[in-house]
């Protein structure tokens, strides 16, 4: 079901992405990873960079979760074409902040 993927597979998707990134196993590459100028100038700046946005991103995948399984429990009654525009925010705008925080940490290094 597309609902199903909204809810739980980018959520999760995002969060197996974003865990190697917290844990400091990705090394500076320029396929994976949170790339920027800055973050690829140096190892210490990728390592502080990437741990951070992996973070960030858990913590806006956790939210996205979170939010979209209790507008969908709450309101079992609404149609798919109610529900999907507010589970596609429920992970754009969660999401979008943490990549927002992510250059904002990043610009501090």
């Amino acid at each position: 079901m597309e609902q199903d993927l909204v809810i739980y597979g980018i959520p999760l998707i995002v969060l197996a992405a974003s865990a190697p990134m917290a844990l400091g196993m990705v090394p500076p590459n320029r396929i994976y990873g949170f790339r920027t100028s800055e973050t690829l100038s140096s190892p210490e700046v990728w390592y502080a960079a990437n741990r951070a946005a992996g973070w960030f991103m858990i913590a806006a995948a956790a939210v996205s979760f979170a939010f979209n399984l209790a507008l969908s429990s709450a309101f079992p009654e609404w149609t798919p074409d109610r529900l999907e525009p507010w589970l596609v925010a429920g992970n754009l705008v969660p999401l979008g902040g943490g990549l927002v925080a992510s250059f904002l940490y990043a610009r501090r290094l």
